[in-house]
Parts: structure tokens; C-alpha cells; sequence
């Protein structure tokens, strides 16, 4: 914009007013250059009629008066008194138009008085309205402009040809007009000034409302769109005039934001069908109605908003809001999942969850929680706990929750019991906590509730376990005891046979009282299994045999058949004899009760061959494959896994211990069984056994059939019985026996004997000897004082692994007790070959 001097004095007239009001500028500078423009048309005027038209004192005076008062309201507008300078202005322009009204200076004619004093009245009274408020300086303002009026009149009285009389009659009409119309003005100021406080008033507070409504309109975070009629935009409000980095120039219709925020042209084509009709509704509902839509912000980004619609009157223009609801699509979508997660980790809990009211009446629960009672949905949403707790528990529930629940707001874990839907009554376990609501009422209860059948039955099979622990205890003692009494009773018959024709009567009646004590002797071997005794005592034995007699022991007396199929050739196997021997009894007593009307029970035994071709699920070799086979009602597919665990029996008088031994015996033998059932349709069971193609040794004779040399040998064993048998066998083998009564006799002898050139040949001593050294010590001494010394371990029950592993611990042989002459001369034997 150019500037010009006329400009430049105009600002500095401005300086000092409100650059912000625009209204009050316009006012000053119109104010302002009327000024300029009297002063410029009254400075001509006077120069033309001084110098040239000679018209008179009287108009150079009036000129030199109104000039004196524009200059004294440039300098009123100039110190910003803006109202004062209007106010001075426009009563000097009243009293020109009363001048040209009440005097004709051409016609010396006069107004009428009365007419005079009205027209006065009428003009100074509507300066009010024109003006604001000036509190009481409006009086100052009308008595100076009579003084004015006054000095006027009497500087052109003479020249006008106006009398003193008449002068002095319109001063006093005059003073009587400005009373009057200050009277009149006084209040018709009050009127306007109430007026003008009112609508004051109202301007504040249309500006209170529209900087709030600026405030709301610029601090939004939704961006505010007004469309017209035409679908232009009217207005786009949001930070830095923009709508998701869009600015009004980028979007000047409707249709541009179209095709801006949505490019995907079907998507858009979607979103417009929605769009028009929430319009559509809009408009004749008259509400604000909403669609959620993904926007493409400038930059590319996506953007989930909130799209709403109001019709803004009958102008046909309406209101857009869009509210960007990315960030809260991602704190819902969070939600959701966190939702999703703890909803799946609530449902998958094992243990049950419900909720309560304060009645009892079920309101929420879980899956597992159904699952235990047994109810579907609905029918647990309409019980209570009551309903699926015994009668005789709820005395007892009561007491916990007035006396914890209510209390402390919480119950210790407490255990009660449950009933299912079919009926059956269980265990749980569970705590109750207390619910309440914002106000601090008790709303409910909730509870974890943990069903404990399982482990009852873990503690009533622990409690079983520790009474057959103790009687296994007691039976290991009994075995002992017994082994040793079999001792002294095996090796006499031992001995007396010795003495007797094989084909008398006697030695027939001493054959059957072996073979019962070798029975006997197994039924202790079961007792040493039983009490967690009995590591196996490997030798080389015949699976044939030892099948085909346990086979026959088993079924004496009953009416089961049984059937072989056992090849001549089988391996032998490295076991211990007398619990592989259990393990078939086990299997075949099994096959006997599983048909007590009778039957047939196949026994077949082959060798196999284990490659790494081949997908068993054990070691590589060469193996025993032992089958046993009935026709009985089989063992349902429920049990099958669980038939070899401790305890688990489906007979009413059994104790679940005699598939759990087979089970360990042949594990303690490396080896493996398996079992194949159908209800009704009988049971299989198959055992491998690693084998070896040695042969097994036999009782009698030596391989070179030469009876071992004479010699000495110290017996040690704490009972006076088999110390007396041990001896008297010794004795008929040929060999001079000593006897000692615990370890430290034992080593006594011992050395005396070998410092004397006199040694043991043999030393066979008792495992263990309650109060004293017991030959695990012993051997430990006489191996230091004698490397070579050769040493029998005998025991009739230990858990200890000496007898198994003898000579880790510095024995060369190993009898176990009961044991019989040949049994002795076979382990003496052994050590003579192996020399």
C-alpha cells in the first residue's frame, strides 16, 4: 500500500487509539479528515474574502472561531479522547445550524422567541443520543457553548443591527433553551446510559461466549468442518488450519476429501453409500449421527476416525466432526487382547473359579469350574453353593465365612466337600474372599476352588504305603529270620540225603521236603522284594526250566491247562533266579484268577535279535522273548495304563503290589514288558530279557568232574544254627571248618591262622550282624592284611548293594541264604575254576 503525507499525519492521529478495534479506527479517522477538510475549505474562504470579496468582519470572525474550535478537536482526537472530540464536533454544528436558523444576517429577520427556544431545545436534546456516556461534563459542555453563543452575538450586534434589548431577551431565551434541553438531555442520557450498560454487558458477553467457543473450536482435537449447501467447505478448523494434514486449499469441496482421504476408490465408493445416508438421517431426525471409516492423512499414514454429521439449521449447510480414534483403536484393540488373554488363561485354569452374591446364588464361573460339577451353563446360573454342598458342611461354611469371611474379608484354606451332578460327592479345597462395591457394601464372594480328589487318594495311598513300608520292614525281618531257620533246615536234608539210597522211600519224603523249602525259600525271596530288598543275584539260568516248573507250581491244584511252546534251543539268561521266578508267578497267578471257571493259559518263549533297524524302545542285542497268554475277561482299555503302578488294583481284596514288583524286578534286569488287553477278550503279556549264549552251570559235579581239594575255611555267622549246618557241610565237602561268631573274631582267627603257616583256604562270612562287625567290615580289614584272601559273602536279606556287586567290595564268591550243600560246593567250585 503506497504512503502519502495524508496517511502519515492520519496514523499519527491514530497512535494512541486501539489498533485492535477496527470500528473506533474507521470513527477517528472519518473524525479526523472532516477536520482536515473544514480547515482546508475555511482557509481559502478567509484569504479570498480578506484580500479579494471584502464580505466583512463578522464572516472573517466566525471563520477564525469555528477554525479555533477544529483545531482544538484535532488536538482532543490527537491525546485519544475520541468521545470528548465527537461531542465538541457535534455541538459546534448544532450551534452553525441554530445561527443560520435563528438570525437571517441578509434579511435582518428574526425567528419568533418561543420558536427560537424550541428549535434550540429540539437540537441540543438529541446530542445524547449521538454521543456516549460523559457523566455530568456534558453541562460544562452546553454552558460553554452559551458564553460562545453570548461573545458571538455581542461582537456582531451593532453590524446585525440588533438592540440591546433584544440581544439581552434572546441571551435569556437562549440560557432558557440550553437549561431545557440540558434538563431533557440529562435524562434521556440516564435512559441511554442504563441502555448503554446493558448492551455492554451483552458485548462482553457475546465476547466471553465467542473466545469459549474460540477456545473449544481451536483446542479440539477433532477437526470441524462446515460444508455448504453446494459442498464447498466453509470453514476447516484444527491446528495450523489443517484436517489430518490437509489445509482448506487442499480440500476445497467435499468431493476432493473424497477422493483424498480415500484412494481406494471401492472403499470410498463404500464409505460415501454410508455417508449419505447418516445425511439422509441427519436431516430428518435432526441428531448428530456417526460412521467410523480408515482415513489416509496427507503424509500416506492411516488413520482410524470418527466421521459426524449435524445439520446446521434450514441453510442447507452442515457440521463435520472427525475425531481421529487411532491411538483409542489401539488401547481397544490392547484391551480386547489383554481381554482375550486373561478370558483364554481364565477358562484354562485346572482349578475352578465362581462368583457369588451374598446369598450364595451362582453369577460367574469358568470352564473348569463346569467341568467339576458337571452342570451345563445354565442350570449352574441357577443354583447355589448351597445346592452343591452336602447338608452337613453347611454349618461349617457358615462359621468360616461369619467369622473370616465378613471379618477379614477373606477365609483361610479350608477344605469341604462338593456334589456333582450324577450325584457324586468329592473333595475340594478352596478360600473365599469377600466382594464389595464402590460404596464399601458386601456385593459378593469369589473363590478359587481346587478339586483335591486326586490328592486324597495320593495321601490315602501314602498312608497305605507307610503301613506296607513298615510291614515290608517287618517282613524284610521275618525273611531274615526265616532264611536262616531254612538254612539249618535245607542243609540237613542236604546232608541226609548224602546218606540215603536215591530210590528209598526216605529219600523220596526228603525230595518233597527240599522242593517245600525251596519254595518256602521263594515266598522269602518275595518278602525281600516286597520290603525294597532282594537286588538281584545274577547267574547264568535256564528260562526253559525255571518256566516250565514255576508254570506247573502256579497251577497245581486248579482247573487251568497250560500250554508250552518253548524251543530247545532258547538262551539262557543272567538273572536272578528267584525273582524272575516271582515275576512269573505274578504274571501266571494273574491269568489263573482272570478265569476262575477255568481256561487255558499259553506259555511261549523264542529268542530275538535286537538291531538298530528295528523301533523297540530299548537297547540293541540279543533277548529272551517271554509271552503269557489267557482266555480270561481281560483288563478294560481305562486300565491299561495304569495297571503297573503301586497300589492300583481293580480286586477287592488285592494290594496292588504284584504288577508294580514284576514291573521293578524286570527293570532291575535291563529288561522291558508290555501288554496287550481287550475287555472280555483275555491278556497278553510279554517280557524281554536280555540273554547270553553261555550255559547255565550245573549243581552237580564240576566240568572236569573232579570234587575240589581239602582244605580249611572260616565260617562267620552270628546264629549258632547255621554256624553249626555251615560247619557240618563244610565237613562233608571235605574241608576242616572253624567257626566265629561276628567280624572281629573272624579277623582274629584269621590272622593267627596265617602267621601261624596255617591259612584259610575259604572265608565265608554273614553280611550283617546286628550289634557287631558284620563282613562288609570285615573283608575291608583282611584285605589289607591278606590282598589275596578268598572270601564268601552270605546274607539272607540285605538292601545293601554287596550282594549283587561283590566284588566291587572285595569279595571273590556269593551264597544266599537258605542255601544247601550243593549250593555251597557249587560257589567253592566256581573260585577253585576260576584259579
Amino acid at each position: 500500500m503506497r504512503t502519502t503525507p495524508f496517511t502519515t499525519i492520519s496514523r499519527f492521529f491514530l497512535r494512541n487509539y486501539d489498533s485492535a478495534d477496527f470500528i473506533l479506527q474507521q470513527k477517528v479517522s472519518i473524525l479526523f479528515r472532516i477536520c482536515m477538510a473544514m480547515l482546508l475549505l475555511m482557509l481559502p474562504i478567509y484569504f479570498i474574502d480578506s484580500l479579494i470579496m471584502k464580505w466583512g468582519i463578522d464572516l472573517q470572525m466566525a471563520i477564525l472561531l469555528l477554525f479555533i474550535v477544529v483545531i482544538s478537536i484535532m488536538f482532543i482526537i490527537r491525546a485519544g479522547y475520541f468521545l470528548l472530540a465527537a461531542h465538541s464536533f457535534l455541538i459546534s454544528c448544532f450551534i452553525v445550524i441554530w445561527f443560520f436558523f435563528f438570525i437571517n444576517l441578509d434579511k435582518g429577520y428574526y425567528l419568533e422567541r418561543m420558536a427560537s427556544v424550541v428549535l434550540v431545545i429540539a437540537l441540543l436534546s438529541c446530542i445524547p443520543l449521538i454521543v456516549d456516556r460523559l457523566k455530568l461534563s456534558i453541562i460544562f459542555y452546553y454552558v460553554a457553548n452559551i458564553l460562545i453563543f453570548c461573545v458571538f452575538m455581542a461582537l456582531i450586534k451593532d453590524r446585525a443591527g440588533i438592540p440591546g434589548t433584544t440581544l439581552l431577551s434572546y441571551f435569556l431565551d437562549t440560557v432558557i433553551a440550553f437549561v431545557a434541553s440540558g434538563a431533557i438531555s440529562y435524562q434521556i442520557f440516564t435512559i441511554n446510559r442504563n441502555a448503554l450498560n446493558r448492551m455492554k454487558l451483552a458485548e462482553e458477553e457475546i465476547r466471553k461466549r465467542e473466545e469459549l467457543y474460540r477456545g473449544v473450536v481451536e483446542e479440539s482435537p477433532q477437526a470441524m468442518i462446515i460444508v455448504n449447501q453446494d459442498g464447498t467447505l466453509g470453514f476447516l478448523s484444527q491446528a495450523k488450519d489443517s484436517a489430518f494434514g490437509y489445509r482448506k486449499n487442499d480440500i476445497p469441496t467435499l468431493d476432493r476429501w473424497w477422493d483424498l482421504a480415500f484412494p481406494d476408490g471401492d472403499y470410498r465408493e463404500l464409505i460415501k453409500v454410508e455417508w449419505t445416508n447418516i445425511v439422509s438421517d441427519a436431516a430428518t431426525a435432526g441428531s448428530i449421527n456417526s460412521i467410523e471409516a480408515k482415513v489416509f492423512s496427507k503424509d500416506g499414514s492411516p488413520r482410524d476416525v470418527m466421521i459426524r454429521y449435524a445439520p446446521l439449521g434450514a441453510s442447507g449447510r452442515g457440521l463435520i466432526l472427525l475425531d481421529d480414534v487411532t491411538n483409542r483403536k489401539i488401547i481397544e484393540r490392547s484391551l480386547l487382547a489383554s481381554e482375550r488373554r486373561y478370558r483364554k488363561l481364565y477358562d484354562s485354569m485346572l482349578d475352578g473359579f465362581v462368583s457369588v452374591d451374598m446369598n450364595g446364588k451362582i453369577l460367574e464361573f469358568n470352564t473348569a469350574y463346569q467341568n467339576m460339577t458337571g452342570y451345563s451353563p445354565t442350570e449352574l446360573y441357577s443354583l447355589t453353593v448351597w445346592d452343591l454342598t452336602p447338608a452337613r458342611w453347611h454349618d461349617v461354611q457358615k462359621k468360616i465365612i461369619n467369622d473370616q469371611v465378613l471379618s477379614m474379608g477373606h477365609s483361610e484354606i479350608f477344605e469341604k466337600e462338593y456334589i456333582k451332578k450324577d450325584g457324586t460327592v468329592f473333595p475340594i479345597e478352596l478360600r473365599v474372599y469377600l466382594i464389595q462395591n464402590d460404596e464399601g457394601v458386601n456385593a459378593g464372594m469369589w473363590s478359587i476352588v481346587h478339586d483335591i480328589t486326586k490328592r486324597k487318594k495320593t495321601e490315602t495311598e501314602l498312608l497305605k504305603a507307610s503301613k506296607i513300608e513298615s510291614l515290608g520292614v517287618f517282613a524284610g525281618g521275618i525273611a531274615h529270620d526265616f532264611n536262616n531257620l531254612l538254612t539249618a533246615v535245607m542243609g540237613n536234608i542236604s546232608i541226609a540225603k548224602l546218606d540215603m539210597d536215591s530210590s528209598s522211600a526216605s529219600y523220596q519224603l526228603l525230595r518233597e521236603s527240599e522242593k517245600a523249602s525251596e519254595r518256602a525259600k521263594d515266598l522269602t525271596m518275595q518278602l525281600l522284594t516286597f520290603s525294597k530288598g532282594g537286588a538281584p543275584i545274577k547267574k547264568i539260568t535256564s528260562i526253559r526250566d525255571l518256566l516250565i516248573s514255576t508254570v506247573d507250581f502256579v497251577l497245581r491244584g486248579s482247573q487251568i491247562k497250560s500250554i508250552f511252546s518253548i524251543p530247545d534251543n532258547l538262551w539262557n539268561a543272567e538273572i536272578d533266579e528267584g525273582q524272575i521266578s516271582q515275576v512269573i508267578h505274578n504274571l501266571v497267578l494273574n491269568a489263573r484268577e482272570a478265569m476262575p471257571g477255568g481256561g487255558l493259559i499259553s506259555i511261549e518263549a523264542e529268542n530275538l535279535i535286537i538291531t538298530s533297524k528295528d523301533s523297540l524302545p530299548f537297547e540293541t542285542g540279543h533277548y529272551i522273548i517271554i509271552r503269557i497268554t489267557d482266555s480270561g475277561y481281560g483288563i478294560a482299555a481305562r486300565y491299561l495304563q495304569k495297571i503297573f503302578d503301586p497300589f492300583f488294583t481293580t480286586k477287592e481284596n488285592g494290594n496292588g503290589l504284584g504288577l508294580s514288583v514284576t514291573f521293578s524286578i524286570i527293570k532291575k534286569h535291563n529288561g522291558y514288558i508290555t501288554v496287550d488287553s481287550a475287555e472280555g477278550a483275555g491278556t497278553c503279556f510279554t517280557v524281554f530279557l536280555p540273554a547270553t549264549e553261555k550255559k547255565a552251570v550245573l549243581k552237580e559235579g564240576h566240568p572236569d568232574g573232579k570234587m575240589p581239594d581239602s582244605g580249611t575255611v572260616l565260617l562267620m555267622d552270628d546264629e549258632e544254627m547255621v554256624l553249626d549246618v555251615g560247619q557240618r557241610i563244610l565237613t562233608r565237602l571235605g574241608f576242616a571248618a572253624v567257626g566265629a561268631r561276628d567280624g572281629q573274631e573272624a579277623i582274629a582267627l584269621y590272622k593267627k591262622a596265617k602267621q601261624s603257616g596255617r591259612p584259610f583256604d575259604f572265608v565265608i562270612m554273614d553280611l550283617t550282624v546286628p550289634g557287631g562287625m558284620g563282613g562288609k567290615e570285615a573283608i575291608k580289614v583282611l584285605k589289607e592284611f591278606d590282598p589275596g584272601i578268598k572270601a564268601i559273602v552270605s546274607s539272607g536279606y540285605s538292601i545293601d548293594p554287596v550282594m549283587a556287586n561283590f566284588r566291587e567290595f572285595g569279595f571273590t564268591g556269593v551264597v544266599a541264604k537258605p542255601y544247601t550243600i550243593e549250593d555251597l560246593r557249587e560257589v567253592i567250585r566256581r573260585i577253585q575254576w576260576r584259579e
